[in-house]
């Protein structure tokens, strides 16, 4: 309790006001005190004073009783209001005639204010006693004034006054009490006063601080009511005004906090953030998935030696902050690009640093696919270009007059041109299906007569060492909605190709399936078969299972990735199944008609 403020400030308070009853009351007792005192002095003074002119003593002898009587008389009345004891003595300090009981005719007076007035031949008052001084607080004070006589200016007798000062003690008493018991009165009431009054200014600072508190733990509170004008009031609406600014900032922050913690739950890119020691404080899930773990540790230098990457962090975090350090891995069969940044804090002093991951496979991938796209275009054009320029040049050094032999140089140049000119045609037919520029004619296509027709076109006497074709389908039961054209340019090439890899005698089936929303035509040959090392790329352009059968049979090698296109581009899917050396399945997936 004594560390609130509340009692702090009621205790400063009644001590201020008890320092102040003291003072003042002591300067009051004191002044009090030494007036009645000086009162005394003059009194006695003035008594002596008068005694000294109404009695002329100067060389004059107390020889008669008369005289004496007449004395005592003029003395009782000059110091009967003041309640004095008035004495003449001689120079030997012996009484000669009193007006009071305390020294008898004829005794010494045993004053040092008398023994002082003969020496000094001057009137001597006793020093004041003080209440608070108990050594000194005499109960009676006294004055001695010598009569010096006229031509010796020597002592003749001394004029002794006293007076008892014990009422003085005893008013002194009764105003201590007195005041004391306003002291104590005007505490309590200070002490009351006080309570209120620092109740009024700690009370609304206790409502602040329980208001602050709440804030701080993040509750959103009422506004305080402001009850005065003064500074705590101004204070108040101050404190109102800054709660309802910070709740809407903290509102703010907590929007943008749960949007950020959104976007990087949502990233497809892994991002780490790390303190300035190295200590990890926070990974989105993206950076598990790609990395393919469910735990990490919780430092730099222990999480990036485990997946390869040789990097100090304290050179990394020196690094300025738009300098953002990029560096390629493979992992886990994967292509991991990482970027370290380092941030900084307000005072341009390095805070940490945000790591960020990226699986770039796929982009590595496609990059491969593009050089290897761009060297098999290279070499499928350099080799008809060489032999058409090879012929040619012969043509030119003297074949040409040989009508046989020109004959065959020309034939030869004739299909290595058709050659090209188709490669160019199916890159072309790429192009267009890759940048959307090719538009189905759509109608209702019986597949089966398709299927029928290319089976007759290809003339069995003409199909190597007796390979079989057999086609079970049924006409005006296959209908799907279609481009007729492509859909023949994809059977075409199908079974081309299972043409082309099928054994000796081997046999092609073509037969179709009806599901729920497809229609499935199924092309099997008992053929060579894929590798299943090669059955993730048989879709890629200019990829060749067999290279140099395929180099023989002088195909394009774009023939399954024009048909992937075209199948996706009437909403269907194309699927692959093979085992080496038992042949090869291919089922084209057509949606029916809506």
């Amino acid at each position: 309790m004594t560390s609130s403020i509340q009692w702090k400030l009621v205790s400063i308070y009644l001590s201020v006001v008890l320092i102040v009853m003291i003072a003042s009351g002591s300067y009051i007792l004191y002044n009090i005190e030494q007036n009645q005192y000086e009162d005394v002095q003059k009194q006695l003074k003035l008594t002596a004073d008068t005694v000294e002119l109404q009695l002329d003593l100067k060389g004059e002898e107390f020889a008669s009783q008369d005289r004496f009587e007449y004395i005592v008389d003029k003395l009782r009345e000059s110091i009967y209001p003041y309640q004095q004891e008035v004495y003449i003595i001689d120079t030997y300090g012996s009484v000669i005639i009193g007006t009071g009981n305390k020294w008898k005719q004829g005794s010494i007076v045993q004053s040092g204010v008398v023994i002082q007035a003969l020496s000094e031949k001057q009137g001597v008052l006793s020093e004041i006693p003080r209440f608070f001084n108990s050594s000194s607080a005499a109960e009676f004070m006294d004055y001695a004034k010598p009569i010096l006589h006229k031509e010796t200016k020597e002592p003749t007798y001394i004029i002794y006054v006293t007076r008892d000062t014990s009422e003085i003690y005893e008013n002194m008493q009764k105003i201590i009490v007195t005041m004391g018991i306003a002291s104590i009165i005007a505490i309590i009431i200070t002490g009351i006063l006080g309570f209120i009054f620092s109740r009024m200014i700690t009370e609304p600072i206790k409502q602040l601080t329980r208001s602050a508190k709440e804030l701080a733990s993040g509750q959103v509170h009422n506004k305080i009511p402001v009850e005065s004008a003064d500074e705590i009031g101004q204070l108040t609406g101050s404190f109102n005004y800054m709660a309802q600014e910070l709740n809407r900032t903290l509102g703010t922050l907590s929007n943008e906090k749960t949007k950020l913690e959104t976007i990087l739950s949502h990233m497809a890119d892994g991002v780490l953030a790390f303190d300035s020691q190295g200590v990890l404080i926070h990974a989105n899930p993206a950076t598990y998935e790609i990395l393919g773990i469910r735990q990490m540790d919780h430092r730099f230098d222990y999480i990036f030696p485990e997946i390869g990457v040789r990097a100090s962090f304290d050179s990394l975090l020196e690094q300025e902050t738009f300098d953002v350090k990029r560096i390629l891995i493979e992992y886990d069969n994967k292509y991991i690009a990482i970027h370290f940044a380092p941030y900084q804090n307000i005072d341009d002093k390095p805070e940490g640093m945000v790591v960020v991951l990226q699986d770039v496979t796929k982009q590595q991938k496609l990059d491969k696919m593009r050089k290897d796209f761009v060297a098999n275009v290279s070499h499928e054009l350099r080799t008809p270009l060489t032999t058409v320029k090879g012929y040619a040049e012969t043509l030119a050094d003297g074949a040409v007059e040989d009508p046989e032999l020109a004959g065959q140089f020309l034939e030869v140049i004739i299909g290595e041109v058709d050659r090209m000119t188709t490669l160019v045609q199916d890159l072309l037919e790429l192009s267009r299906l890759d940048n959307k520029q090719i538009k189905l004619n759509l109608e209702h296509v019986d597949l089966a007569e398709i299927i029928n027709e290319i089976v007759v076109a290809y003339d069995l006497n003409e199909i190597k060492n007796g390979q079989e074709i057999v086609a079970s389908c049924h006409r005006g039961e296959i209908i799907v909605e279609a481009d007729p054209a492509r859909v023949k340019q994809v059977l075409h090439n199908i079974i081309s190709n299972a043409i082309k890899y099928n054994t000796g005698q081997g046999k092609i089936e073509i037969a179709t399936s009806d599901y729920n929303e497809y229609i499935a035509v199924r092309v099997t040959d008992s053929g060579v078969g894929i590798p299943e090392e090669d059955m993730s790329r048989i879709f890629e352009r200019f990829y060749r299972v067999d290279k140099a059968r395929s180099s023989k049979m002088r195909g394009t090698g774009l023939g399954l990735a024009i048909s992937k296109e075209i199948m996706e581009l009437h909403g269907g899917e194309i699927w692959i199944s093979s085992k080496v050396g038992r042949g090869t399945v291919v089922t084209l997936y057509f949606p029916k008609k809506h």
